[in-house]
C-alpha cells in the first residue's frame, strides 16, 4: 500500500500493473493474506460511510469480494487520481479502488479462490 500500486500475477507472470487507491487514513485498508470470494458484475456498493455519518449505494461495474468484512477490489470511476497520495484526500473506506479500464481487465483475470495479498 505504500507505493498504492496493484499487481495481478498469473502462472507467475506480470500481467497488470496498475495504480490505485487504498483506503484513507480511519478507513485503512487492512493487510493480510486473502482469497477472492465473491464476483460480481455489475454489483452495487452499499454500506455505511463512518467520515460522512451517511448510509451509500455506489453502483461499479466490477466487484471482486476478498475478505467477509466488506474489503474488495471495483472500480471506482469517481476517483480523479489513482496512485501517490491521493489516498490520503480522497481514499476509500477500506476497499481497492482501481481505474475502470483496468478493472475490466482485472476481472477477466480473477476467479474465486484467487490469492490476493495486501501489504504495507
Amino acid at each position: 500500500m505504500t507505493y498504492q500500486m496493484m499487481y495481478v500475477y498469473i502462472d507467475g507472470v506480470a500481467v497488470i500493473s496498475t495504480p490505485i487507491v487504498t483506503g484513507q487514513i480511519g478507513t485503512n485498508t487492512v493487510p493480510g493474506a486473502y482469497a477472492i470470494w465473491n464476483m460480481e458484475s455489475p454489483s452495487e456498493l452499499t454500506g455505511f460511510n463512518p467520515r460522512t455519518g451517511v448510509d451509500y449505494v455506489q453502483p461499479v461495474s466490477y466487484w471482486l469480494a476478498f475478505d467477509y468484512t466488506g474489503q474488495g477490489i471495483h472500480d471506482a470511476n469517481w476517483q480523479p487520481t489513482f496512485g501517490g497520495d491521493a489516498y490520503l484526500t480522497n481514499g476509500s473506506l477500506g476497499c481497492i479502488n482501481t481505474p475502470p479500464d483496468i478493472m475490466a481487465q482485472v476481472y477477466e483475470y480473477a476467479y474465486n479462490g484467487m490469492p490476493v495479498l495486501v501489504f504495507q
